[in-house]
């Protein structure tokens, strides 16, 4: 995604994307996929965020879920969803806000534990990730659905995350 000069490619898939759904198919939905590719850098309207740090962010179409991405460490992606996760987490213990899921580029995913937003939640130009589209970067794919929205990384650990449920393999 990306503007100020940074290049998005978007292609259409022939093959399976290594993500799996928790849902089925949105009603509607052609079966087509695109996907969209980070540019491996930092979109000006993130700069203030991320410094010269290859980041991206994006959201649902509705706007409920903010996902912020960065090349850190092994990658992540941290997903924020405004209505909150039901059920709430209670496990591991945290004392701050338990409002979205997070995965790295290896490992498994979680429950986010953060007392401060990330930059997706405070980008006012946060473009949206068409349903039935893939977000690729940092190691990690996540499929906009109207369902939800399922990040996945290379070791095939991840989440799901919608209004109504989350859950993590």
């Amino acid at each position: 995604m990306g503007g100020g000069g940074k290049t998005t490619v978007t292609a259409t898939i022939t093959t399976t994307v290594q993500t799996t759904p928790t849902e089925p198919p949105p009603s509607g939905s052609t079966g087509a996929t695109t996907v969209v590719t980070t540019s491996g850098g930092v979109p000006d309207r993130l700069a203030t965020y991320c410094g010269t740090r290859p980041c991206d962010d994006f959201a649902t179409p509705s706007g409920n879920i903010k996902c912020f991405a960065t090349s850190y460490g092994s990658g992540s992606v941290e997903c924020i969803i405004a209505s909150g996760l039901v059920p709430v987490p209670t496990s591991p213990p945290c004392e701050l806000d338990r409002n979205g899921m997070v995965v790295g580029g290896t490992g498994a995913a979680k429950p986010s534990c953060r007392g401060d937003p990330t930059p997706a939640v405070l980008d006012n130009q946060i473009p949206a990730l068409p349903y039935d589209t893939v977000w690729v970067g940092f190691g990690i794919h996540c499929l906009s659905q109207t369902t939800g929205i399922t990040c996945v990384n290379s070791d095939g650990h991840g989440f799901f995350l919608a209004r109504q449920r989350w859950s993590l393999f």
